[in-house]
């Protein structure tokens, strides 16, 4: 994706704004340089114990920012005039910050996977509840998706790793994914009966009657 990124901006036609992006986006190739350099950083990080500190410094860092989300929203007083931007926190648009809580959650999920101390694996599971709570306040249904899409990877993923351990290691494996699963289907099934508000106003409910919607008119070819 990287090459293909660098070779459309060879060939736009506006290679300045491909480079640098919009001012609203900054969606530009300098900014696939940065993701690029995130990826090469995670790569050298080879132990195991460090890659789990990173993890659990990410997923503490998205909670402060997911309870700045929570009161931003409640229209607390002094945090609006701090964080103003509707359900971006420190960010300059939603989506934004709805694909941060994406990568966060998925970050605590993994780790509720790895942990294995008790206390960790309760850090991971409080910290996915509230990051995906987060995300659904937020109402990015994309990062949602993403959400789901990456939960089932990492099932996949452990499913395949499980095959190199023992029987004995596989039975707890297999309860914490189904805990897993439960949280996300409960706090999904509050969001979608509204009994997780969000400024938009729009529910879990909405934006699946919304896709819906959409992918109809694709399918029929209607507008």
């Amino acid at each position: 994706m990287f090459l293909w990124s660098v070779l459309a901006t060879i060939c736009s036609q506006d290679v300045n704004k491909s480079f640098w992006g919009s001012e609203y986006r900054y969606e530009g190739l300098l900014t696939y340089f940065f993701y690029v350099g995130v990826f090469c950083l995670a790569h050298v990080v080879s132990k195991e114990e460090n890659r789990l500190k990173y993890f659990r410094v990410f997923a503490g860092i998205a909670n402060v920012m997911s309870l700045a989300l929570f009161l931003q929203d409640a229209g607390v007083p002094y945090v609006k005039d701090v964080v103003y931007i509707p359900r971006a926190t420190v960010f300059f648009q939603f989506n934004h910050m709805g694909y941060y809580l994406c990568m966060s959650t998925l970050c605590a999920v993994g780790l509720f996977f790895y942990e294995k101390k008790r206390k960790g694996r309760i850090f991971a599971l409080v910290s996915a509840a509230i990051q995906l709570t987060a995300l659904l306040v937020n109402s990015t249904l994309g990062a949602y998706l993403g959400v789901l899409v990456g939960f089932i990877a990492l099932i996949l993923l452990s499913l395949v790793m499980g095959r190199h351990q023992q029987k004995t290691v596989k039975r707890p494996i297999s309860a914490r994914w189904l805990g897993m699963l439960v949280l996300i289907v409960m706090i999904t099934l509050l969001s979608y009966f509204g009994m997780i508000p969000t400024s938009s106003g729009e529910d879990m409910r909405v934006n699946i009657e919304t896709m819906v919607g959409d992918t109809n008119d694709l399918l029929t070819g209607e507008n």
